[in-house]
């Protein structure tokens, strides 16, 4: 073991705190910028680029449903405790910044957020065994 490793584990939970709340206002300003990118990207799409888009987007707009709210869900819901219902209710916030921005990274927090409200369950905050304390603040950032 590491002698007096306390300090610098204090000095990292303070930094991912941090990194956590910058986070968290980039989210809450994501909006804005997904909507100027939108916006300048449909004022110079050309009619031909768009006609090319006719096939693409309803395939992938039909794959990217089921996945997301078939497959994935049911996958989770079968190997947990967790129902169908909360789990999307809990993913959608997260979902609906991350498929614009295509980045994990700009939505962990919440997802991370959401993951220990979904595996507490209870709703007071108290941890039902500290093997699922550890599951959300570890495996959500390595997922």
């Amino acid at each position: 073991m590491t002698p007096q490793k306390e300090p610098l584990l204090d000095f990292l939970d303070l930094c991912a705190s941090r990194i956590s709340r910058v986070n968290r206002l980039l989210v809450r300003m994501a909006p804005l910028g997904l909507f100027a990118l939108t916006a300048a990207a449909a004022g110079t799409m050309h009619f031909e680029e768009l006609s090319r888009l006719q096939a693409y987007l309803p395939i992938f707009v039909i794959a990217s449903a089921a996945g997301n709210f078939g497959v994935l869900p049911l996958f989770a819901t079968s190997l947990t405790h967790i129902r169908y219902r909360d789990l999307l209710r809990a993913s959608q916030e997260p979902m609906l910044t991350a498929i614009p921005t295509g980045r994990l990274f700009v939505v962990m927090s919440q997802i991370s957020e959401r993951a220990e409200r979904l595996l507490h369950g209870d709703g007071d905050g108290q941890c039902n065994s500290g093997i699922e304390d550890s599951i959300d603040s570890i495996l959500v950032p390595l997922a």
